[in-house]
C-alpha cells in the first residue's frame, strides 16, 4: 500500500512556539506536543480516469476532508491513541499505530462499508499535526484496519 504524509502547517507553528518557549530554559515542565487522537476518513482522493487515486497530502489542511455521516456524506471514524501507539526513536523518526477494531467503523450510515483513503493525527488540543493519504482500504465488520505510519522529521 502506498502511504504519503506530511506535517501540517499547524504542526510547524506549534513546534516553533514550543521551541521559543523552552530555548535557554532548563524547564522539565516545558510544554510538550503529544498526539492524542486520529481520524480515518473517506476523503483524500481524486478520481482519475474513473478510478480513485490518493491525493498528494497538503500541509495547509487543518482537518481531514471527510466531515460527515450518512447518505451523501464523507464518513470518518475517530480513535484515541493509547500508550505505546506512538514511539519516537530520538533520531527523527516517529512511528504511529492507528487501528480500527473489527466491530467499529464499518457502517457509513447508509448500510455500506466505508473506503478510507486518509488519516489525520491530532494533538491533545484537537489540532491536526500530520495528514496522510493512502490507497483505499474497505472497512468491514470482520476486518481490523491497522495503519502503521512512519514519519520522518
Amino acid at each position: 500500500m502506498a502511504v504519503t504524509g506530511v506535517y501540517t502547517n499547524a504542526y510547524r507553528a506549534k513546534l516553533a512556539e514550543l521551541a521559543n518557549n523552552i530555548v535557554g530554559a532548563a524547564n522539565v515542565d516545558a510544554p510538550a506536543m503529544r498526539l492524542g487522537t486520529f481520524r480515518f476518513g473517506e476523503g483524500g482522493y481524486e478520481v482519475i480516469l474513473g478510478s480513485p487515486v490518493p491525493k498528494t497530502p497538503s500541509r495547509t489542511l487543518t482537518d481531514i476532508e471527510a466531515q460527515g455521516y450518512g447518505v451523501n456524506a464523507l464518513y470518518y471514524w475517530e480513535g484515541t491513541l493509547a500508550d505505546g501507539d506512538v514511539t519516537d526513536d530520538g533520531a527523527g523518526v516517529l512511528t504511529v499505530a492507528c487501528q480500527i477494531p473489527a466491530g467499529d467503523g464499518n457502517d457509513r450510515g447508509d448500510a455500506t462499508s466505508p473506503t478510507f483513503y486518509e488519516v489525520g493525527l491530532y494533538d491533545e488540543a484537537g489540532v491536526m499535526m500530520i495528514y496522510v493519504t493512502f490507497d483505499g482500504e474497505i472497512k468491514t465488520a470482520l476486518k481490523t484496519l491497522t495503519l502503521n505510519l512512519t514519519v520522518t522529521h
